[in-house]
């Protein structure tokens, strides 16, 4: 297996430029490195040649076709797994990690002061009428 995955990579880059991006050859050999990394476990692995496939298939063949819909069925079987879910799907498509908004304890608004007017306002009782 990892004789054919070696020869599958290094054939990669040439298959590209002989052929195109958006080639059979191109699109088979992202299929075949990505099912073989799922074969060995390596699931990043698999999932990042997986999607790279998806795309290309969907640009070719359309979001319909069989082998589309393959994929990207094997895709989100993938996504369940939390390592592959936190590492890989994390990511925008710079491949750069989404970052969460900066949390600043610094520039924080107080309401302090018309928290407790409001608190005063509501818990003040209304004057109580005496029926005599």
């Amino acid at each position: 297996m990892r004789d054919a995955l070696n020869v599958l990579c290094e054939s990669l880059p040439d298959k590209i430029q002989l052929f195109g991006d958006f080639s059979e050859e191109v699109i088979q050999t992202e299929s075949r490195i990505g099912s073989i990394y799922l074969r060995e476990g390596e699931c990043l692995n698999a999932v990042e040649h997986l999607k790279t496939c998806l795309d290309l298939q969907e640009f070719v063949y359309g979001s319909n076709d069989s082998r589309t819909c393959e994929t990207r069925r094997l895709i989100e079987f993938l996504k369940k797994d939390p390592m592959v879910s936190r590492t890989f799907f994390a990511r925008t498509q710079d491949g750069i990690r989404q970052s969460r908004p900066v949390f600043r304890v610094t520039n924080k608004v107080s309401h302090k002061k018309e928290d407790l007017q409001l608190l005063q306002k509501v818990t003040k009782k209304p004057p109580i009428s005496s029926k005599t």
